[in-house]
């Protein structure tokens, strides 16, 4: 279905609906081993040729203090967009603390006050984590910056953890139409660094959609979450492969518009450097431990195509977030030696 328009916001038209796939059984919605390789890319010469840079739009929102027309980039544009902090990154032992006789207690302000509902809590949010409360908080605070910069988004795709997924419902919030979350298994994060673990226990579309997060539950997915198993023991190489065929795929998959990727930072490396076509260089020692503090929580990166048929970053397209002693600003030297 194309995508609904909320009532708030003049003057942006309805963007043209893209096909989905038949609904599955639940766990099929996550579980299918299916590839998505209709359609061609329309990142030609022919099809960049002439287009201009910037172009002149109504703002996305009808927010006091937004001026009635603002300069934004074209249309046509791919953003990765790194999670917002995570509970086990800053709180280790949290599902050992906060879980009392079964039931969450936050002791912390940041904390999240509510936690979804899942099956097995405790033990599920050990392997899949959420948002902490300043994630979730500047997760949305991007979010209106994306909106206010006029940035539309017309289709957007997540890896299957949870914090991936609050972040991208945070961001969503201040767009002007109602989007679904695509679940896409093959943008989760690099796992040859997880020895020993196994596939974390992801919530499936309907789970989601009973929190009352957004999700298409009629999109097939590139990998099924059964099929990361082969990727537990990847190499840096094999993880490079991985993504730029999974970012090719969603390029294919949605030829028009602005794409939202939410990912890892991992991936925002390896998609990312497969968009402008530099070479794959190993992570290795000292340079796999640097990527996550390269590409901080809420990074983005925007990509607009180039004449060449390939992808371009738009160094410019979206706002930087910045306060004391933190940047969400990637370190593009890293992303581009």
């Amino acid at each position: 279905m194309a995508p609904k328009v909320k009532p708030k916001g003049p003057g942006i038209p309805k963007k043209d609906k893209e096909p989905s796939s038949s609904a599955e059984t639940d766990r099929e919605e996550l579980d299918d081993d299916t590839e998505n390789d209709t359609g061609s890319s329309s990142f030609s010469k022919e099809s960049t040729k002439g287009l201009p840079e910037y172009a002149t739009t109504a703002p996305p929102n009808g927010k006091k203090g937004v001026p009635s027309m603002v300069r934004v980039p074209t249309s046509r544009m791919l953003v990765l967009f790194r999670s917002g902090e995570q509970m086990n990154k800053i709180f280790p032992d949290w599902t050992h603390k906060n879980f009392i006789e079964g039931k969450y207690h936050p002791t912390d302000m940041n904390h999240p006050v509510n936690l979804v509902n899942r099956k097995t809590p405790q033990v599920a949010f050990e392997s899949d984590p959420p948002l902490t409360e300043m994630g979730t908080k500047l997760s949305e605070l991007s979010g209106r910056a994306l909106a206010e910069a006029g940035i539309v988004v017309t289709s957007v795709y997540c890896s299957p953890s949870l914090h991936c997924v609050q972040t991208a419902h945070a961001l969503l919030k201040a767009q002007l139409y109602d989007l679904s979350i695509r679940i896409e298994p093959a943008l989760y994060d690099y796992m040859g660094h997880q020895k020993g673990q196994d596939v974390p226990m992801f919530m499936t579309p309907s789970e989601l959609a009973e929190n009352r997060i957004a999700v298409d539950k009629n999109y097939k997915p590139q990998m099924s979450v059964n099929s990361l198993k082969k990727y537990l023991q990847e190499t840096p190489e094999e993880f490079f492969k991985r993504q730029s065929n999974a970012i090719y795929a969603l390029t294919k998959q949605s030829p028009n518009g602005t794409i939202l990727v939410v990912t890892h930072s991992f991936n925002m490396h390896a998609a990312g450097r497969s968009l402008v076509g530099r070479q794959a260089h190993t992570l290795a020692g000292a340079d796999l431990l640097r990527v996550p503090f390269n590409y901080p929580y809420c990074s983005a990166i925007a990509f607009q195509p180039s004449p060449d048929g390939r992808w371009k970053v738009a160094p410019s397209a979206v706002p930087p977030l910045n306060f004391h002693h933190f940047s969400n600003r990637f370190n593009f030297h890293f992303f581009s030696r």
